[in-house]
């Protein structure tokens, strides 16, 4: 008998919303301003990661510059682009969250971005309703790749990771949520998976839509 689940717990960026591609590119934009080489590769590194951790990851990569207030420059940059354009949304995302919310299933984020910034990006589009728990970088100690933070998801929303699953794009969220026991549901962003990840990806999909058939047919309604 296939292994049936009470939850899902997603990841946000990269995931629900198209922001990894707008960081890269503002990044792009604010690295040339300012001379700094192989942006692409330290950001790379960044994905999945919290602001805290992405910006040790950023001043050990450029020891020499003030990255404090670049990275606040590159912050700024990317808010103004979301106020003209509003948050870009990766397709089919309000088509899984619509599509889960009906059977009644426990719906979770865990998200390594702030507090501040991801309630008001997901009231902004709409989907702040579907959430049961919202659990994001700054609520807890140590983010992806430690577990900390869908433990705490599934804490929340009363079930145990077994009975949960986790829809993740990055790496680190994949061995976050793995490492927390939970099934893992990989949606590939800007980095496709390798051998490596892929022992830890229960199952990989090519968009949300995929995503959602498979989770629809894994979801225990008696549970």
């Amino acid at each position: 008998m296939e292994k049936k689940i009470r939850a899902v717990v997603f990841d946000m960026d990269g995931v629900l919303f198209d922001t990894e591609n707008l960081c890269i590119n503002s990044w792009r934009v604010i690295a040339k301003r300012h001379g700094l080489e192989g942006i692409d590769e330290v950001n790379y590194r960044c994905i999945g990661r919290t602001v805290e951790d992405t910006r040790r990851i950023l001043y050990e990569a450029y020891p020499d510059k003030d990255m404090a207030a670049i990275h606040d420059e590159r912050r700024a940059y990317e808010r103004r682009i979301i106020a003209e354009k509003g948050v870009p949304l990766k397709p089919f995302a309000g088509d899984i969250l619509k599509a889960l919310k009906k059977p009644g299933v426990l719906i979770g984020l865990a998200s390594s971005t702030r507090q501040a910034t991801v309630e008001p990006e997901l009231r902004s589009v709409g989907f702040y309703d579907y959430f049961d728990t919202i659990v994001c970088g700054d609520m807890i100690e140590r983010s992806k790749p430690h577990p900390d933070i869908y433990i705490a998801a599934c804490e929340r929303l009363g079930v145990s990771p077994a009975d949960a699953a986790a829809v993740e794009d990055s790496f680190n969220g994949i061995r976050s949520a793995k490492a927390a026991g939970m099934m893992t549901v990989m949606v590939p962003d800007i980095i496709q998976p390798d051998d490596d990840i892929l022992k830890s990806v229960d199952f990989l999909c090519s968009d949300l839509s995929e995503a959602g058939k498979q989770l629809l047919g894994l979801i225990d309604m008696e549970g």
